[in-house]
């Protein structure tokens, strides 16, 4: 262990227990993964692109012996789904949620549209016209 390493606190990571799989749902839990050393896979998708695999996000899967290591090594810290939902959220922090949760909607769908739009005209713009042959003199 280099000295850097023994300076350093173990930042303890939350993890979830889905039946017997252990999600990482919180970025700074996933950084704070990757920076043990462990690897795991992201399940997870993005909003503009819902099914590309080699861009995954969280929540990140962790292999059982992923998760004895973090408990080896005293980072492991288990989260019940009943000790999310006793964390009181205020009603206004909610709504500001949603209206943004919205806002992006919005906004992913005008981009969206935008995208279509191009990819249209590029494929118009490739097509011959009717004056126009595809063989030249």
């Amino acid at each position: 262990m280099s000295s850097e390493e023994a300076a350093s606190p173990i930042q303890a990571v939350n993890v979830s227990q889905c039946d017997s799989t252990s999600l990482v749902w919180r970025t700074q839990d996933v950084v704070a993964a990757r920076s043990l050393g462990l690897v795991g896979a992201l399940l997870g998708s993005l909003p503009r692109t819902p099914r590309q695999n080699v861009r995954l996000g969280r929540p990140l899967l962790l292999l059982p012996e992923e998760e004895r290591l973090l408990g080896q090594r005293g980072a492991l810290t288990v989260v019940t789904a009943g000790s999310q939902s006793d964390v009181p959220e205020p009603v206004h922090q909610v709504a500001l949620y949603e209206e943004n949760l919205q806002r992006s909607y919005e906004q992913q769908r005008v981009l969206a549209l935008q995208d279509r739009k191009a990819a249209v005209l590029r494929a118009l713009g490739s097509l011959p016209t009717a004056g126009q042959s595809d063989c030249s003199p």
